[in-house]
């Protein structure tokens, strides 16, 4: 997987190694929510820009968007009329948590 930074790099969109062997290759909740985080950190965002760069449908990415953030790891913003989705510090520190682990001990 490249690691570029930006909010449209590649690594948004590839997808997981199934655990269970399944031929379509899902993402566990825990990955979905790890794209989510990704998808946020380049800055704020609308919530569907969010859901496309994450490659969710729009009631799976309300309900993680949600969860982050009543776990601290996203806030909403408004701005005028817009809704926008900040990742935090706390969320800042998950993603770069879980993407070391991942390396640590990808095969």
């Amino acid at each position: 997987m490249q690691n570029l930074d930006g909010p449209d790099s590649p690594e948004l969109f590839s997808f997981y190694p199934s655990s269970k062997g399944n031929a379509l290759g899902r993402r566990s909740r825990t990955e979905m929510m790890v794209d989510v985080l990704r998808a946020v950190r380049g800055g704020a965002v609308l919530p569907t820009r969010v859901m496309y760069r994450s490659n969710l449908s729009w009631s799976v990415c309300q309900g993680l968007l949600k969860h982050l953030t009543a776990k601290g790891l996203l806030e909403t913003r408004a701005e005028g009329e817009r809704r926008l989705i900040v990742l935090t510090p706390k969320g800042s520190l998950a993603l770069g948590e879980y993407c070391r682990a991942a390396e640590e001990i990808a095969v």
